[in-house]
C-alpha cells in the first residue's frame, strides 16, 4: 500500500487531472492533499475528488508541507508528487517488489516526456545558470541535464518515492528551504546516508508544468526563492565560504547582464527587452526584501527561511 502526498497552493487548475490519474493508476492509495493556505478552489477540488486534505493555515512552502504529509501518511511507502504531475500507469507488482528492499533510498517514476533525476552541476554552471536565467526565453526548454555518469545524482520533489521511515529518519525536508534546492538538499542528505537515488519503471508520470494558478507573470518572487535557495544549499553541503563565493560570481554575473538589458532597452525599445529589464529589477528588490533584518518570510516559530543564505546576501561587500 502507498500514500500519495501532494502539495498544493492555488492549484485549482492542475489538482483535480492530478488525483484523477492517481485514482485511476493507483486505485488503493491513500490520497493526503497538504494545502499551503490556497485563496483559490483548491481544497474544494481535492475534496471533490475523494482526497483527505490537511489545510494549513499558512504558506509553509514545500518542504515542510510535505514533511506534514509524510508525517500523517497511513503507509511506508509515500509518493510525493506535485499537482501539475499525472501518474500514467503504474505495475502493482513492480511496486511491490521495490517495497520489498532493505534500502529504499529516492526513486523516481520515469517517464516518456521529462526527466525526474538529474546530474549536479559544478558550482559555477549552477550559479552562471542562476544568474543568467532570467535573460532566457520562457519558450525554451529546462536546462537541467538528465542523469549520466560521472555526477552524483539529485531527485526531483516533483515526483519522489520514498519509505516514510528513512525519509523521517533523516530528518525529512530541510525545513530553512522555502522552495527550490530542498529536493537537492534532501538527495545530498540520503547520498551522505549511503541510501540510493534512482528511477523506476514501476511508475510513470508526466510534468504538465504550472503546478500554481496565481504566480507572477514575471516571477520575479520564484527568481529570488531560486537564488536564496542556492546559496542556503552551499552553505548547508560545502560551507559559508562556499555560499559567499557563489553568491560574489553570481552579483558580479546578475548585475552585468541587469546593465546589459537595461542599455540594450534605451537602444532598442522592445516589449521583450523592457519585460526582461522589469523581471531583472524586481528578482534584485525580492532578494533585498526578504534579506531586510524586518524579516519577510518567516515560519510561524520565528525562524527565517535561508537563514545562511540570508546572512551570506545582508553581509556588507
Amino acid at each position: 500500500m502507498l500514500s500519495v502526498v501532494i502539495v498544493t497552493y492555488n492549484s485549482e487548475s492542475c489538482v483535480g487531472a492530478c488525483l484523477g490519474a492517481v485514482a485511476r493508476s493507483l486505485p488503493d492509495a491513500e490520497r493526503l492533499v497538504v494545502d499551503n493556505a490556497s485563496a483559490d478552489a483548491s481544497r474544494t477540488i481535492a475534496e471533490s475528488h475523494g482526497a483527505t486534505v490537511i489545510a494549513l493555515e499558512e504558506n509553509l512552502g514545500f518542504g515542510r508541507a510535505c514533511n506534514v504529509g509524510a508525517q500523517r501518511a497511513g503507509h511506508e511507502h509515500v509518493l510525493f508528487l506535485n499537482p501539475d504531475v499525472a501518474i500514467c500507469s503504474a505495475s502493482a507488482d513492480r511496486l511491490l517488489e521495490l517495497t520489498a528492499a532493505p534500502a529504499f533510498g529516492l526513486l523516481v517514476p520515469s517517464s516518456t516526456s521529462t526527466s525526474f533525476i538529474f546530474s549536479e552541476r559544478s558550482w559555477t554552471r549552477e550559479t552562471l545558470f542562476l544568474a543568467l536565467r532570467a535573460l532566457r526565453p520562457r519558450e525554451l526548454p529546462s536546462t537541467a541535464r538528465a542523469l549520466h555518469g560521472g555526477r552524483p545524482a539529485w531527485a526531483s520533489g516533483a515526483a519522489l518515492l520514498v519509505r516514510r521511515s528513512e525519509f523521517l529518519g533523516i530528518g525529512g525536508f530541510d525545513p530553512r528551504y522555502f522552495l527550490y534546492y530542498e529536493d537537492r538538499d534532501l538527495s545530498w542528505k540520503y547520498r551522505q546516508h549511503g541510501l540510493p537515488l534512482g528511477l523506476t519503471v514501476a511508475l510513470v508520470a508526466d510534468h504538465v508544468g504550472g503546478g500554481s494558478s496565481e504566480v507572477d507573470d514575471r516571477r520575479s518572487n520564484i527568481g529570488g526563492f531560486a537564488i536564496l535557495g542556492w546559496i542556503q544549499y552551499q552553505a548547508a553541503t560545502r560551507s559559508r565560504h562556499a555560499a559567499a563565493r557563489s553568491w560574489r560570481l553570481l552579483h558580479v554575473v546578475y548585475s552585468a547582464a541587469a546593465l546589459s538589458v537595461e542599455l540594450a532597452a534605451r537602444i532598442l525599445p522592445s516589449a521583450r527587452l523592457r519585460r526582461k529589464r522589469l523581471q531583472l529589477g524586481e528578482v534584485a528588490h525580492e532578494l533585498e526584501r526578504i534579506c531586510d533584518s524586518s524579516g519577510v518570510l518567516q515560519q510561524s516559530d520565528g525562524q527565517r527561511y535561508w537563514p545562511d543564505a540570508v546572512a551570506v546576501l545582508s553581509r556588507p561587500s
